[in-house]
């Protein structure tokens, strides 16, 4: 396309003119893209190109572009529109010889109405101009109109806007951005043409306009006090006006209009505030959806900026409560309506963000909480809004503030408290009164009141007396349901969260003092009136917490004792069968406290209380009850001192999954012996019922253990046969993967995989866990809390290594049954926190005998079940670390010889035997600790490195190991000569092993089986020696760095590979570039490859050669048939397609597939039309037939 033209001027002579590229056309059409960043990179390159021209062709260009810039600005799509106002504005700052009547002449040229034009026309002529303003006002061009250019801007969309509604915000933004931008005379001069349009009643406002006014107040803060009658836009004469203008909108989507923020924020610091929220609620009287979100939309910009917090609560008005409570209870999805809830839920944190506000008292914040909960609000507040805003507030209270709230709740539960009207009592229901009560108890653990004690008291004796009392002191009359729920509430309420075992005590006397003479003195009737033997346990417990409370001298067993007396003693009138039970073994127990102390510390059954101790606590465990859980963990600490073998061990029996005895039976006996009976038919039948459904009986079970070793056996010589059908004779050889193919590796993927199902163990998935189970295994996890409290108090080394043993007993049974899942959550950290035990009371009866055989019972258990032990490697890699370090204490050279006996030949079963199911973590994390035996293993891995028979994958494994041992800098830098002169010989003979190694492969000039994994390992660990902390200088590392280079110079490596290879370089001081030499594997490459290139060459041109003879032979016979034919004439057209050889009818036929694929993607040119194709496809038909002829 030539880019000039020839244009005829009136003297009839042509001149030669520059047409307007191609390129400057494109860019406009990117303008109206949909893409924003399209629609910029248009601009911006139409931009570029205008800055590029010329001078004497910009003139043109410019005016071109300054004119379709214009015109584009009414366009009908607000993509266009957007993209031709942003390039005017950037053009308008870039070229300022643009002027304001240049401009003006472009839209009375291109943006016009005319007679003819319709609504939407109108409209879009009338935003084209007003974009057109804009443009002048936002651009540089602006500041350089002079007074009347600007006037006349103003008044063009003063009066362009009246066309649509729409058009007044961005009309009215334009004038407020042009008049920020003057001041003095000229923006007195701009201000006429506006005052007439503001100039009005109140009344008569709209949105904009009201945008308008504020804006026009913040340029010209004393401007508009003559525009409006009372001087003020927020004004108490202004309050119903104003709420007419925010309220009565068109459109739900002019609430993100930014004077409602503007107004909202006058409002917040105005004194007249309580005028106007009242003016807004006449408006809500009657539920409205939208006019809901205006409102909550208010507020929310009021709260944000309010000055005065004690106004906060005459926001929270009925209408405004009860309104949005209602339609939230609408809903009936919970994702239904979520703007709504969005605004609604916006309101409620900024009110939450207001009552943390300083200069809030408690006496507004109670009076907010009232609002919400009491009156226009109802006590489900949270639960009908999904928040928790009313317990948040609550816990920004002092402690006078909640006990104000705790009035509020009691008002409740009372059943007082006078309605909206204030003229009547309100109609509590019950479980308006249930929820008070669980709110008080929460407000006992309030942070505002943990030292208060005496509040505490006062709220749990309420509590107690409308539980357990008839008469009680506020003559609160329950029905039966509410009483039975208020007791469960008072019993949870005593599990509170206090910092100090006395607290407890003395909240506890408290009560049982009070109840005691109510009982006794007042002769006060209970709800559940108590029998003969209740009643002299009760006295009887009374009796022993007078004596113990008499005492001066309280050590940690009385504390405990006090306790346990005062807790199960209000459980008398809770759980009255297990209290019973649970005291007449507490008062056994405390009389051996006190004869135990009479007796010699030689006499037998020095402490047995405390075996029956443990029993009662068990016993109570076994109950599904946070409060005895919170109980026991609270006192057991003080009793750890006295554990013994005994005592340890009644625990442990509980975790033992062979334990076959009934547990829960034993410790959860409520019932009578009949009912015993009864149910454990019951149970029997139950059991037969479940093995029938399931179809496993208990014998089945029982051998499901000798199920998983044979199906591991079977497993193994399944695999054997695998391997061996792939070529592998024996178990020592392996595949190579490289060297297989595809099709055979996807074979051997799914022969294993088909192995591996079909052998998979039984891991208890079969039966379905019956409820006995399912409390079992949660019983197990609450008898975890002793123990991990135990193992806190820094036991005895012999007690922990017993503990330890059954734990992982535990651990292995929670692995192979798939219900056990929460029990296996629960042990994991008490394994780990018994492996990082440091500190022990005592070392007395460890013996080196006892390390070594628990050792070897940790490695066998690599022997047991593979597929447990791979599930449980970390925990018996921990394990077995605790043990290694236990050894160190007992400080006996006997002890760690047998100790490093063990690991060394654990550690050559796991590299040369393939039945040893030892997890390789177990090694990983015992070279990166202090283990002085470390020094007898790392000689061992040196050996193991170059050894011919090793696996390569096991070689690996050596190598990283090393390169750990020697990054452990802690262990090294301890005793940095000793270690590195042990090591000598070692470190000597690895260099020459590694350096005749490197030499052998350099004699092969690189054609070895090495992988790069292999040669990554042995640069680390080179490079981990070099960099130690043990210094070894006396080593040729140049010399060894020399060698390996000159073997990469014939080897190419892998990324990992060569970073490791230049990491070790660099650590020896070497440079790391290679040049690459030719190997003889190399040359051989080169010569198959010329032979082949040579090979197909003469290929090629056989085929050319029995082509020629082809078309020879072609002629030969056309010219035998036509030779009785000498008088008939073929066309020359037909004579020629006859001649055409195959390969020319094939070149043909790629031609007419290339153009069909041009036309399938689009790409059609102007010569290649679809006509042409169409006759390709006529002519080849004729060919077919000429030859068909032919051959006849």
């Amino acid at each position: 396309m030539s880019d000039t033209e020839v244009e005829k001027t009136e003297n009839n002579k042509y001149i030669t003119k520059r047409k307007l590229g191609k390129s400057i056309l494109d860019h406009f059409s990117n303008l109206t893209k949909a893409e924003e960043n399209v629609r910029v990179r248009g601009a911006s390159n139409l931009l570029k190109h205008l800055t590029n021209v010329t001078n004497s062709e910009k003139d043109k260009e410019v005016k071109y572009a300054l004119g379709r810039l214009i015109r584009g600005l009414g366009a009908s799509t607000s993509n266009a529109r957007t993209g031709f106002y942003t390039a005017l504005s950037c053009l308008l700052n870039l070229d300022e010889s643009i002027t304001t009547d240049d401009i003006f002449e472009l839209v009375t040229k291109h943006l016009r109405a005319t007679g003819s034009s319709t609504k939407s026309e109108n409209a879009d002529v009338a935003t084209g101009q007003i974009l057109a303003c804009g443009a002048i006002i936002r651009s540089s061009l602006w500041s350089r109109c002079a007074e009347e250019q600007k006037k006349k801007v103003v008044e063009l969309i003063l009066k362009e806007c009246k066309e649509r509604n729409y058009l007044a915000f961005i009309a009215y933004t334009f004038i407020l951005n042009g008049l920020g931008k003057v001041k003095g005379k000229e923006l007195k001069k701009l201000i006429p043409p506006i005052e007439a349009e503001v100039t009005r009643p109140l009344s008569e406002y709209n949105l904009d306009l009201l945008f308008l006014l504020y804006g026009i107040k913040e340029i010209k803060p004393n401007g508009i006090s003559k525009w409006i009658n009372s001087g003020e836009i927020v004004c108490v004469e202004n309050a119903e006006c104003l709420s007419n203008i925010l309220m009565r909108i068109q459109r739900i989507n002019l609430l993100k209009h930014p004077v409602y923020e503007q107004v909202s924020k006058d409002i917040a610091v105005s004194s007249s505030l309580p005028d106007i929220v009242n003016a807004l609620d006449n408006l809500i009287q009657q539920p409205n959806r939208n006019r809901q979100m205006i409102i909550n939309t208010i507020y929310n910009f009021i709260l944000k900026n309010i000055t005065d917090h004690s106004i906060i609560p005459d926001l929270l008005t009925k209408n405004f409560i009860q309104h949005n409570l209602e339609y939230l209870k609408s809903l009936q999805r919970p994702n239904e309506d979520p703007e709504f809830k969005q605004k609604f839920d916006s309101f409620l944190t900024e009110l939450l963000e207001a009552m943390k506000h300083e200069e809030v008292t408690d006496k507004i914040k109670i009076t907010v909480l009232k609002k919400l909960i009491v009156s226009p609000g109802t006590l489900n507040f949270e639960k009908i809004t999904s928040s928790k805003v009313v317990q948040q507030i609550a816990l920004t209270l002092t402690s006078k503030g909640v006990r104000k709230l705790a009035v509020v709740y009691r008002t409740v539960i009372n059943a007082h408290g006078k309605d909206e009207s204030g003229d009547k009592e309100k109609n509590w229901l019950n479980n308006d009164r249930l929820y008070a009560t669980h709110m008080l108890v929460k407000l006992l653990n309030s942070p505002s009141v943990k030292e208060e004690n005496e509040f505490k008291i006062e709220q749990l004796t309420y509590l107690m007396e409308l539980a357990l009392l008839k008469d009680n002191s506020c003559d609160v009359h329950l029905g039966y349901e509410l009483t039975a729920a208020i007791k469960k509430a008072f019993f949870g309420s005593l599990d509170m969260k206090l910092t100090k075992l006395e607290d407890l005590q003395f909240i506890l006397s408290s009560l049982v003092k009070h109840l005691h003479t109510k009982m006794a003195a007042s002769g006060a009737t209970l709800n559940n009136q108590l029998t003969e033997e209740v009643r002299e346990v009760w006295d009887k417990t009374i009796y022993i917490i007078d004596k113990i409370e008499k005492k001066t001298h309280k050590n940690k067993l009385k504390n405990v004792f006090l306790t346990l007396f005062l807790h199960l003693g209000l459980q008398l009138f809770n759980e009255t069968k297990l209290a019973i039970d649970s005291l007449q073994e507490l008062f056994v127990c405390y009389e051996k406290v006190k004869t135990s102390r009479k007796q010699t510390s030689h006499e037998e059954d020095d402490l047995p209380w405390i075996e029956v101790v443990i029993d009662l606590f068990l016993n109570l465990l076994s109950h599904n009850s946070h409060l005895l859980r919170r109980l026991i963990k609270s006192v057991f600490p003080y009793l750890c001192e006295y554990m013994t073998n005994i005592t340890t061990q009644q625990i442990l029996s509980v975790l033992d999954p062979k334990n076959k005895d009934n547990i829960l039976s034993k410790y959860n006996n409520e019932s009578s012996d009949e009912d015993s009976d009864k149910e454990d038919e019951d149970s029997n039948k139950e059991d037969e019922e479940n093995e029938e459904e399931s179809g496993v009986s208990d014998s089945e079970v029982e051998e499901d253990e000798d199920i998983d070793e044979s199906n591991t056996d079977k497993l193994r010589l399944a695999l054997q046969e695998i391997l061996r059908g792939k070529g592998t004779d024996t178990d020592e050889e392996s595949i190579d993967l490289d060297e297989m193919s595809e099709t055979e590796a996807e074979k051997l993927d799914a022969a294993l995989a088909s192995a591996f199902k079909k052998f998979k163990p039984n891991h208890g998935n079969l039966k379905k866990q019956t409820k006995e189970q399912e409390m079992l295994t949660h019983f197990r996890i609450r008898v975890l809390d002793l123990i991990e409290i135990y193992l806190n108090s820094n036991p005895s080394l012999l007690l922990t290594l017993e503990i330890m043993l059954p734990l992982l007993q535990a651990f292995e049974f929670s692995v192979k049954e798939e219900h056990q899942k929460p029990l296996q959550a629960r042990l994991k950290p008490c394994l780990k926190q018994l492996s990082k035990l440091k500190k022990f009371s005592s070392v007395e009866g460890v013996d080196d005998n006892t390390l070594s055989e628990l050792l070897k019972s940790l490695m066998d258990k690599g022997t047991k079940n593979a597929w447990i032990v791979q599930d449980m490697a970390v925990q018996l890699a921990d394990c077995t670390i605790f043990t290694i370090r236990c050894a160190d204490l007992l400080l006996k050279k006997s002890v760690k010889k047998c100790i490093c006996a063990v690991i060394s030949e654990e550690m050559n079963k796991y590299f040369h035997q393939r039945d040893c199911a030892t997890h390789f973590v177990l090694f990983k994390n015992l070279v990166q600790t202090n283990w002085d035996g470390l020094l007898k293993l790392v000689p061992q891995l040196f050996k193991f490195l170059f050894e011919e028979d090793l696996k390569p994958f096991k070689k690996k494994q050596v190598l990283e190991l090393l390169r750990l041992f020697y990054q452990n800098q802690r262990y090294l830098s301890s005793n940095a000569e000793v270690i590195k002169q042990k090591l000598n010989d070692e470190h000597l003979k690895f260099f020459e092993n590694v350096k005749s190694h490197f030499r052998e492969l350099v004699e092969k000039e690189g054609n070895d089986n090495l992988k790069d994994i292999y040669l990554v390992g042995i640069f680390n660990l080179l490079s981990a020696v070099k960099m130690s902390c043990l210094k070894i200088e006396n080593l040729d590392w140049k010399g060894l760095a020399e060698v390996i280079r000159e073997y990469r110079s014939y080897k190419n490596l892998s990324n990992d590979a060569r970073t490791a290879f230049n990491k070790l370089c660099n650590h020896c001081g070497v440079s790391n570039k290679i040049e690459m030499k030719v190997t003889g594997q190399s040359k051989n490459k080169k010569e198959e490859t010329s032979e082949a290139t040579q090979k197909n060459k003469t290929k090629k041109r056989k085929n050319t050669e029995l082509m020629k003879q082809r078309k020879e032979a072609k002629k030969l016979r056309l010219a035998s048939l036509s030779s009785g034919l000498g008088e008939v004439h073929f066309p020359n057209e037909l004579v020629d397609v006859e001649l055409e050889s195959d390969e020319e009818q094939s070149k043909e036929a790629d031609a007419v597939k290339n153009k069909k694929r041009n036309l399938v993607n689009g790409d059609v040119t102007s010569e290649d039309t679809i006509d042409e194709v169409e006759s390709d496809k006529k002519v080849k038909k004729s060919k077919k037939k000429s030859k068909v002829n032919g051959g006849v």
